[in-house]
């Protein structure tokens, strides 16, 4: 950058001799699996997570497994893609029911559930006469819940610095 504009770089060079390499605009690279450059690329992480837990219930729904193995699969191994990534991003709500729909749909296909079957049935906890699954609007919700009341409530030093920090932006905001 110079003057505040943007100037073409094709790499910072190092003692070495060796150079690193410059981001471009459409570049970027990724930390703790989530894609950044001068921002985090949300959409993007957003669009992998949804194709990599779409691609891994048909594995699941296709097996030969119980209905109660299978929905334990799917709420371990499947939703897992996406809870990594639920508490740091801000997710559309259609979006996650548009999952949920296409979940629903790839178990009508593998014979798991009847289209005309009950949806509340399918995610009221087994404790209860339900299915146990759970749906991703909900667990989306609950996350954004339970982070904050973690960070105000938390024993743990650590927590209780970035509470504070967080806090006096607050204030200064």
């Amino acid at each position: 950058m110079k003057r505040g504009k943007i100037v073409p770089n094709k790499g910072l060079p190092l003692h070495s001799g060796n150079q690193i390499p410059v981001l471009g605009e459409g570049d970027y690279y990724t930390f703790l699996s989530k894609y950044e450059n001068a921002t985090q690329l949300e959409k993007e992480v957003q669009r992998d997570a949804s194709k990599e837990y779409i691609r891994r219930l048909p594995v699941i729904w296709s097996s030969p497994l119980s209905f109660t193995r299978k929905v334990k699969a799917t709420n371990s191994f499947a939703t897992s893609v996406l809870l990594y990534h639920m508490w740091t991003a801000d997710w559309p709500i259609e979006h996650l029911r548009e999952l949920d729909r296409s979940t629903r749909q790839i178990m009508n296909d593998n014979k798991a559930k009847h289209k005309h079957e009950s949806t509340s049935l399918l995610y009221l906890p087994v404790g209860k006469g339900g299915k146990g699954m759970q749906e991703l609007e909900t667990l989306y919700k609950t996350t954004k819940i339970k982070t904050p009341h973690y960070f105000t409530v938390s024993a743990d030093p650590h927590v209780q610095v970035v509470s504070t920090f967080q806090n006096v932006m607050e204030k200064k905001s």
